[in-house]
């Protein structure tokens, strides 16, 4: 559908409501003067089509606007700052290089805002620094999707960004030799720290993410992402516990971390509910002994010998494409939570860290490959698991 089969009907005069996501439109009514008729309109989401710009005609028209997924999306009209009862304004996963100075601060409505576009971490032009200054003069924000990729405009965010309403915040291409603190800047506010919902850390040279005397817990934080860090090596936790750091984290996701070594802070996160850890190919053991970690990590108040609940929440885990991957874990750490177990292309993993009496009571589901079929009868799987052998 390239148009949405509207004519010059006097009944779009009354609608306030309009939802046409996924339609493939390339164009929305523009040019046609039936945008015209659309004066009551309030709510209108646009997005995963073909749009490849946003009609001057709409802007004055509504208090929600989305036309995120729109990949020919590449600019912003200068049009937009008269949408002056606007709250919620989508444009993430466009192809938008730049936001002209002036638009952000005019819409004084604004409550929740999406700015992460295809170019928002890669080009110099896109404005984050202006925008950020320009989000917070904003009284009514409860929520700002945003991303940071060039060195200096990053620490303009911790400079600067310390009281907004951060949800969504990606971090790429940074150089930081000392790590990437978690107490500095903008994580150290306490509104970051309540709002901050996903972190998505990608494309940096950092050997270390390192969380030391916390000033409180990522309240909010239900996903963390950490994509193609080559150097990272390790994730330290000083002075605190990850999960009293991350106390609601649901996922973790990582890809492309060669150098690191092992993922033990994840085990005892408490509502981690799905783990993906793709081609990490310096790692041979993916989780320490609870007694081994207890010891590295020195938390306060924890046993190096008592047994910890590792994983009590865990429902997914996938492993993809370690090439030096002998070990899952040892036998003391437990999946009491786990249903479904994949494990893809790791083909130096001979064995599962199951026993007959240690065999996950809720895993219902394996992915794995043929490899491992012997060690899963050995084990006692089948036929309890439904199994997938992958070449």
């Amino acid at each position: 559908m390239e148009k949405p089969p509207f004519g010059s009907d006097h009944c779009c005069m009354k609608l306030k409501t309009l939802y046409l996501k996924g339609n493939f439109l390339s164009e929305f009514i523009a040019g046609s003067g039936t945008s015209q008729s659309f004066t009551a309109l309030t709510y209108l989401d646009l997005s995963w089509n073909n749009l490849t710009g946003i009609s001057d005609s709409l802007c004055g028209l509504t208090e929600y606007l989305n036309v995120s997924n729109n990949a020919f999306i590449d600019k912003v009209p200068v049009s937009l700052r008269k949408l002056k009862k606007l709250k919620f304004l989508y444009l993430g996963g466009t192809s938008i290089r730049r936001i002209p100075k002036g638009i952000i601060k005019s819409l004084k409505e604004l409550k929740v805002v999406d700015l992460i576009t295809d170019h928002t971490t890669t080009d110099h032009e896109f404005g984050t620094d202006w925008i950020i200054r320009e989000l917070c003069t904003l009284a009514n924000l409860k929520a700002v999707d945003i991303a940071v990729g060039i060195e200096t405009v990053y620490h303009e965010l911790l400079q600067e960004a310390r009281n907004l309403p951060i949800r969504d915040l990606f971090i790429s291409n940074l150089r930081e030799a000392s790590g990437l603190c978690l107490t500095d800047g903008i994580f150290s506010s306490e509104i970051e720290r309540r709002t901050l919902y996903q972190l998505h850390i990608q494309y940096c040279s950092i050997e270390k993410i390192i969380a030391a005397d916390m000033p409180g817990p990522f309240e909010a934080l239900k996903v963390l992402a950490l994509f193609k860090l080559q150097d990272l090596k390790e994730i330290m936790c000083k002075g605190t516990t990850p999960q009293g750091l991350f106390p609601r984290l649901t996922h973790v996701d990582i890809l492309s971390c060669n150098k690191l070594q092992h993922l033990s802070w994840v085990m005892y996160l408490p509502c981690l509910q799905d783990l993906d850890v793709r081609e990490c190919h310096n790692m041979k053991q993916a989780f320490l002994s609870t007694e081994n970690y207890g010891e590295e990590m020195c938390w306060p108040g924890r046993s190096s010998r008592a047994s910890a609940n590792t994983f009590p929440c865990l429902m997914r885990l996938h492993f993809e494409g370690h090439r030096e991957l002998t070990s899952l874990c040892d036998s003391d750490v437990t999946f009491p939570s786990l249903e479904s177990l994949e494990i893809l292309s790791c083909p130096k993993l001979k064995k599962l860290p199951f026993t007959r009496q240690s065999l996950p009571k809720k895993l219902s589901t394996l992915q794995m490959n043929r490899t491992l079929r012997n060690e899963l009868r050995l084990c006692g799987m089948q036929p309890m698991v439904r199994v997938t052998i992958s070449d």
